[in-house]
């Protein structure tokens, strides 16, 4: 380029260059000339990029900081999506260590890969573990309303036992401290035949309590109640699992019987009750011998197979009853035997719990030992209920068991 402009210039100045060249040495120094111009276009394109970024580097660092920010709380979403998710997923099913270890690597993978959902994971997480919050503080209050009301009529029994009390020594504390009836000291010795501490039974013509007369085969063991319950085979001491006397003790040291007792205590009840064996049998001692069994499960409760095993080895007879309708049921119950129900969800339980059926009602129900609730026992049950409730377990011969005594030898 600038070759032809000096050609020109030589023209113009009447200097005729083509006659004194030849025409390889014009050739070269047009080379050389578009190379000078070339290198001078480079150098110049590179001082202009140098002005150019040295003008916009604020704002490419600016642009820096910037990336560097939001990479940071996408980072610092999926740190908490991923632990929100452990410890809802935790709630479910505890992680073993292998869990632990294939979740980290599957959430350092997703946190690697920068997955940009998951904001929206962290709120729908926080929203289940929020209802299952809710849901967990329902059933607590459930439970302690529930376990209020059992207080409440627990506290009304005793203080109609402890008025009966009263109203048969008319009154007189120092009699009652010495064990005699000031209008009739003989009125407790006839009544008792055992001459024990004074309980009751509901009379079924009245309704009312009245003082008992303790057959022979059962032995008085103190508990809060000291009632005793009609059964097809005769009078049976009620027992309570949260009775205060056995309540707190701790099965396999650690599950309390208030809370996990129901199998040992309707194993007592039975046998205090009815066994030829001469042994006054507890909650406590029923817990004890299953454990030392295997027969009991921490934080599980007793194996089904508690009632057949144990009721056998207080000297009961005890039968599987596969044919549980309910004209099955009420001939057993006519015909010598009380039954041991395993309940499932419902009226009872929302895992599992024993009771007894005792009797046959006159209006066409059922009477029911509770060892949970003593209120259940002071009602009739419609029987159709109580067999739709069943647990749905054949284990043990299970849910269902007739229980009769032993022939006397």
């Amino acid at each position: 380029m600038f070759g032809s402009v000096k050609m020109a210039e030589a023209a113009e100045n009447g200097w005729n260059g083509l006659t004194m060249q030849s025409e390889s040495e014009l050739l070269q120094s047009a080379q050389k000339t578009d190379k000078t111009a070339r290198t001078f276009v480079r150098e110049e394109k590179k001082r202009l990029r140098a002005e150019e970024e040295k003008e916009l580097s604020p704002y490419m660092e600016t642009t820096k900081e910037e990336r560097a920010f939001l990479r940071a709380i996408r980072a610092g979403i999926a740190v908490s999506a991923a632990t929100a998710t452990l410890c809802t997923v935790y709630l479910i099913h505890p992680f073993t260590p292998q869990d632990i270890v294939n979740s980290s690597a599957q959430f350092g993978s997703v946190i690697e890969t920068g997955v940009l959902t998951s904001g929206h994971a962290a709120v729908k997480t926080a929203k289940v573990i929020s209802s299952a919050t809710e849901h967990a503080a329902s059933e607590v209050q459930k439970q302690i309303e529930a376990s209020r009301a059992k207080k409440a009529a627990d506290a009304a029994l005793k203080e109609q036992m402890m008025q009966k009390t009263l109203d048969l020594y008319n009154g007189d504390s120092a009699a009652l401290a010495n064990g005699k009836d000031a209008a009739n000291p003989e009125k407790v010795e006839e009544e008792n035949t055992n001459q024990g501490p004074v309980i009751y039974e509901k009379n079924p013509e009245t309704g009312e309590m009245e003082v008992a007369d303790i057959p022979d085969t059962l032995h008085y063991i103190e508990n809060d109640y000291n009632v005793l319950l009609t059964t097809s085979i005769g009078p049976m001491l009620y027992m309570n699992q949260a009775d205060s006397h056995w309540g707190d003790y701790k099965i396999g040291g650690m599950d309390n019987m208030s809370h996990y007792g129901c199998g040992p205590t309707t194993v007592a009840m039975i046998a205090n009750s009815f066994s030829h064996g001469g042994v006054a049998v507890t909650p406590q001692d029923v817990a004890e011998w299953a454990w030392e069994n295997k027969l009991y499960q921490l934080h599980g409760g007793s194996f089904h197979s508690l009632i057949p095993e144990g009721l056998a080895h207080y000297g009961m007879q005890v039968e599987s009853v596969t044919d549980r309708s309910a004209k099955n049921v009420r001939e057993l119950l006519d015909d010598g035997h009380i039954l041991v129900a395993l309940m499932g969800k419902g009226e009872f339980s929302d895992s599992g719990h024993f009771v007894v059926l005792a009797e046959n009602a006159p209006n066409g129900g059922v009477m029911l030992a509770d060892p949970f609730n003593f209120t259940n026992c002071e009602k009739t049950w419609d029987l159709k209920d109580i067999l739709t409730e069943l647990k749905t377990a054949s284990d043990a011969g299970g849910p269902l068991w007739a229980v009769s005594q032993m022939p006397q030898q």
